[in-house]
Formats: C-alpha cells, sequence, structure tokens
C-alpha cells in the first residue's frame, strides 16, 4: 500500500521528522511526503525536504513556482481558483498524491505533534472493510466529539456540527458490523480544532478519549458529521470527491467532509473517528479572525447539508457522483431572498470550483486512459479497454 502524506507550511515543518520516523520504525515503506508551500514560506523548507528525503522517505516541496509548472500540464482554471497564502492550496499536494498513485492520502498539520503508537497503521483500514462499532442516529446526526474526554467534563461538538442540529442529535444506536471505510478523521488532543464560538464561550482541552469509548467508531451510512482536513486519511477513491474551496472561510473542509459523506452514504461506506491522535499544543492565533471565517458557515451549513441529502444519485465511484452533485447543487441550494454578500459569494464560489475540480480530474482520467490506450495497443491487441480503465492514473 502506498501511502502519501500531504501538508501545507509556512514554517519549516519540523514535525515531519517525527511522522517520517514513526513510519519507519512500523514498518512502512511505500511513503512519501508532499509539503505545499505559498508565498510567506520559509526558504528552508526546500532544504528541510531534502534531508528529509535522504534520511527517511521522499519528500516533494512544492513551492508556488513548482505548483504553477505542474498545474500548468492540466489546463485547467484551478490555479486562477485557488488564492495565495490559503490553506486550500493543499488540495494541489492531494492531487500530486493521487496522480503518483497513493492508496492512502492522509493530510496532516505540520505543527500537530503526534502520540505513541502507529500512525499509519492506525489509519489503514481506509479503503477495507472492517469489523467495527458502528454509531447510527435517526436524526441523521452523530457527534464524535462524544468519544472524547475534556480535562473540565465540560461536552463540545467538533468544528462545523450544524448549529441546528446541536440540540437535535438524538439517541445513537451501536452495533458492531462488517463496514467499507471511505476515510478516517482522527481526533486532535489539547487546543483541538473546534468553532471560535466554542473556544471564546469557554477553553476547551482535549486529554484523551471518554471512558468506556472504543478506540475507532464508523459512523453507519446516512448519519453524518463534520471532519476537519488535518489528520485525515482518505482512499484514493475519495480525492476526485474532495475540494477545498478558498471562498469559504473555515468551512472548506467542513463542506468538503459533507459531500464526501453524501457520496459514502449513496455507496453504502462509513466515515470513521477516533485513532490516531495527535496534539495541538498552541491555540488559535486570532480568535476574531476565526470567527469572522466562521459566518458564511454558521448561515448556510444546515441548508448545504439539506440540499445534499436532497439529491439522488445514481453513480458508481466518487468522482461520478460528485459531478452528479456539482450539476445539481445550483438549483438545490437556492440563495435566500436575504442572503448577504458573503453569503452569496461562498455559494457561487463553491459550486465554481466545484466544478472545476471535477472537471480536472476527468481530464486527467481522459488523458491518462488515453495514454495507456495508445501505449498497449500495439504491443497486446488482447488488452482489455476494461482493464485499461481499472488502472491509476
Amino acid at each position: 500500500m502506498k501511502v502519501s502524506l500531504v501538508a501545507t507550511s509556512i514554517r519549516i515543518p519540523i514535525e515531519l521528522e517525527a511522522y517520517a520516523r514513526n513510519a519507519r520504525e512500523h514498518g512502512h515503506n511505500d511513503v512519501e511526503f508532499i509539503v505545499v508551500g505559498d508565498r510567506r514560506s520559509d526558504l528552508g523548507i526546500s532544504s528541510f525536504c531534502h534531508r528529509l528525503s535522504r534520511n527517511y522517505s521522499p519528500c516533494e516541496y512544492l513551492s508556488i513556482d513548482a505548483q504553477q509548472e505542474y498545474l500548468s500540464t492540466h489546463q485547467s482554471m484551478i490555479w486562477k481558483h485557488l488564492s495565495f497564502d490559503s490553506r486550500q492550496r493543499r488540495i494541489i499536494g492531494m492531487l500530486k498524491a493521487w496522480q503518483n498513485g497513493a492508496d492512502l492520502v492522509i493530510c496532516i498539520d505540520s505543527q500537530d505533534k503526534l502520540v505513541e503508537g502507529d500512525f499509519i497503521g492506525s489509519h489503514s483500514h481506509v479503503g477495507r472493510i472492517r469489523m467495527m462499532t458502528v454509531a447510527n442516529s435517526s436524526s441523521g446526526w452523530f457527534n464524535p466529539a462524544s468519544m472524547l474526554r475534556e480535562s473540565r467534563g465540560q461536552s463540545f461538538f467538533l468544528r462545523g456540527f450544524p448549529m441546528k442540529q446541536r440540540d437535535n442529535v438524538g439517541t445513537p444506536h451501536f452495533r458492531d458490523q462488517s463496514i467499507a471505510i471511505a476515510a478516517n478523521s482522527g481526533s486532535c488532543l489539547g487546543h483541538s480544532d473546534l468553532d471560535a464560538t466554542t473556544h471564546l464561550d469557554h477553553e476547551i482541552q482535549v486529554s484523551g478519549l471518554a471512558p468506556d469509548s472504543p478506540s475507532q467508531l464508523c459512523l453507519a451510512p446516512g448519519t453524518w458529521s463534520p471532519f476537519p482536513a488535518h489528520n485525515l486519511a482518505m482512499k484514493r477513491e475519495v480525492i476526485p470527491a474532495f475540494f477545498l474551496s478558498p471562498y469559504v472561510g473555515r468551512y472548506d473542509d467542513i463542506w468538503a467532509s459533507y459531500i464526501v459523506s453524501r457520496i459514502a452514504e449513496h455507496l453504502g461506506e462509513g466515515i470513521s473517528f477516533g485513532s490516531p491522535a495527535v496534539i495541538r499544543n498552541s491555540a488559535t492565533a486570532n480568535l476574531a479572525k476565526d470567527l469572522e471565517q466562521e459566518l458564511v458557515g454558521y448561515r448556510q451549513t444546515a441548508r448545504f447539508c439539506e440540499a445534499l441529502r436532497s439529491i439522488p444519485l445514481c453513480g458508481t465511484s466518487y468522482h461520478e457522483c460528485f459531478g452528479q452533485l456539482a450539476s445539481a447543487l445550483p438549483a438545490a441550494w437556492t440563495e435566500l431572498p436575504k442572503a448577504s454578500g458573503i453569503e452569496i459569494e461562498a455559494r457561487n464560489q463553491l459550486v465554481t470550483g466545484i466544478g472545476i475540480w471535477h472537471e480536472l480530474i476527468a481530464s486527467i482520467q481522459a488523458r491518462s486512459t488515453s495514454n495507456l490506450l495508445e501505449s498497449v495497443s500495439g504491443e497486446s491487441p488482447q488488452f482489455s479497454k476494461i482493464a485499461v480503465l481499472s488502472q491509476k492514473p
């Protein structure tokens, strides 16, 4: 199994050495790191990545120039759509990992510290069928933060959990069953990644699992929760359906997670939560800015999820279903008569970005299939087109 760990970084990502050492110690040999930079990234990142490559696993640094050169080969609008100085540029690294043939793509925050244990191994059930404890809720929602222990016993919700659903989570039912896992969201301890309103209301310090909680729990198809794009593992098939918009503030990964949840529901797959855990030692630097970047999400998330649930799907892959959502979402997720300017802009930009991402993936797949068909046509007349289409891009 080939594993790609993808991170964005402004500072030299020294914590990546711990991830590389952990992978080696636990026998994960087919591992690569992709670090996506930005205009303000330290000059020393490239040298650090070269050193990591020499001592551990291949580590590619994508500077702004390298990103532009890479995307220019695809003749896509994605370069113009992405903004500078934004964490959403990590999707370039995710695309690179997907094209490199990664079976498992893990998004990490380069400043998060590892907890003891096999980090990649704890994510490696993704893309497989596993016997797991599965949560099913009649409300269609479950809060995985209930699995965690807060140092003073305070309850809280994960970032992006719809406000209107927080009083209507319902009573979950648990049972052990075999289920295919599309993605796994690892826990964030310490100063966990929560809504600004939660941090403004009271300080939250996550110290570990709550008593009697399983180390990992899977949500049944149709039971949703948001999940952030750090300490997040996705099977390669999910990447074409995971788009991070730079125009929706701190809801870029949250809205992407709901799209994946809708498709996973249709395909009968689940999203798991729990181990592995990482530790975030520092609190957010600017809660006021975080709050400002969450306003669109507070106002729009419930309606966005209702729109996703209302769209019928008939595709057999994440990419195909993502295209169906891209086509149907504008009509299903209509503007409210009194929508603010930021709400209208976020909606329109997200819809535009989803379309660009889908077209980009489709063009890469078509080009890859065409090249492969051409390369084998003269060598093996019996080589089937079905076999070609099943290959990685």
